[in-house]
């Protein structure tokens, strides 16, 4: 954390309470001038350090207000004139959406000195929409990290991303804990909802204004349909599939099965379905194999000796998003931030032969997910990579009794 800016940031605060009646305007500009040496995370906790000193929260609210919409009429005035359907433009939406739901859910839970208090069923309502959004928000998060990142890092850009991955995982606690609130926490609600609001916005400011200009700078436009067709793979916040990014047309994913085919001969097998894998216990074509591993009621993903992925398999339900992006990403660049010191230590006792396997198992909703990790070596011993195998063991856990094939 950058100490000193934070603290500008809070003496900011502190001179617009000492002093209603200052130009905000001038306050603004110099909160955002001191505001791009941090991160949106500092930016909140120079918010909260305010409140905890006393300083109230409508004086941060009234700070807030000016310089969030600064930062919002930038980041919208820097935005490229693209094709409908576009990634970018299907990211605008999304961050549109949430970030105009969590602001006003602030207002109403944190209204202005001498408004009136919302009814209680004002209140249900513009909770329950803003769970509903927040439901929603993980597959924006996920079309970043997963399909837009992994393009962008091959173009030697990682700082960027890694920030931005840090930045999420921050909103998700925030989502998390605000899901967790009762009807009591009213204050407490608008604080998070405040703090939310200070990174997403920042957030939203950096990508527009700085990501998203690099990666139009850089990324061809063969990839951006690759892109597009991961953003369909992962899915979007909104309940329309967006239209497809050649035509503006719905996107085939979405679009209705034709009434009638006109007949045509049938095609010669593909050479994946004769072209056989020669392996010590039998022998598979490769056309085999892939619908054999895409069966696995397992995610499967390999990463090879010098820790890029090289493999992953597409079963109907996944526990983790997979974008085909990410094939030749590292594999520290596949984890939050503050997750990557865990995944290299994996490897480096896998590479040293210290460990051949780790286990992890966690609650994502209604799943429970088992995560085990297999060094993978040839005949002789030599490191190969890491295989990852990842499932829901929920059901399983709820096994009982026998049901056999032959009574």
């Amino acid at each position: 954390m950058n100490e000193q800016a934070v603290s500008t940031l809070k003496a900011i605060i502190k001179e617009l309470h000492a002093n209603p009646d200052a130009d905000r305007s001038e306050l603004a500009r110099r909160f955002k001038s001191a505001a791009v040496h941090v991160s949106a995370v500092d930016i909140a906790t120079a918010e909260q350090e305010a409140i905890e000193e006393g300083i109230p929260l409508e004086s941060v609210r009234k700070l807030c207000d000016v310089h969030l919409d600064l930062f919002t009429d930038e980041a919208q005035r820097s935005r490229a004139e693209l094709p409908p359907g576009h990634p970018l433009v299907i990211l605008y939406s999304e961050h549109d959406t949430l970030l105009s739901q969590i602001r006003a859910a602030r207002k109403l839970l944190l209204p202005e000195g001498g408004e009136p208090t919302p009814s209680p069923a004002e209140m249900i309502a513009m909770v329950t929409q803003t769970l509903k959004v927040m439901e929603a928000a993980p597959r924006y998060f996920e079309k970043e990290e997963n399909a837009l990142f992994p393009v962008i890092e091959r173009y030697g850009i990682t700082r960027p991303p890694a920030i931005m991955w840090s930045e999420h995982d921050a909103l998700r606690e925030i989502f998390k804990e605000f899901a967790g609130l009762g009807p009591a926490d009213r204050e407490r609600g608008g604080r998070l909802l405040l703090s939310a609001e200070e990174i997403l916005s920042s957030h939203v400011h950096k990508e527009e204004t700085i990501l998203f200009r690099t990666a139009l700078s850089h990324i061809q436009p063969d990839e951006w349909r690759a892109i597009r067709r991961d953003f369909d793979e992962i899915g979007y916040m909104h309940a329309a599939t967006p239209p497809a990014l050649e035509t503006g047309a719905p996107s085939a994913k979405a679009a209705a099965p034709p009434t009638s085919a006109p007949a045509v001969p049938a095609p010669s097998p593909p050479a994946a379905a004769t072209e056989q894998i020669e392996l010590p216990s039998g022998s598979l074509s490769k056309l085999h194999l892939e619908a054999i591993l895409n069966a696995l009621p397992v995610d499967v993903t390999f990463v090879d000796a010098d820790d890029r992925v090289a493999y992953f398999n597409e079963p109907a339900e996944r526990v983790f998003p997979r974008a085909r992006s990410v094939i030749g990403r590292t594999v520290q660049n596949c984890h939050p931030p503050k997750s990557v010191h865990v995944v290299e230590e994996i490897l480096r006792t896998f590479k040293s032969g210290e460990r051949d396997s780790e286990e992890f198992y966690l609650h994502l909703g209604e799943r429970y997910v088992y995560i085990q990790y297999f060094a993978v070596r040839d005949t002789e011993g030599r490191y190969l990579g890491c295989l990852e195998a990842s499932q829901d063991i929920a059901p399983i856990q709820s096994i009982t009794g026998e049901k056999r094939i032959l009574e």
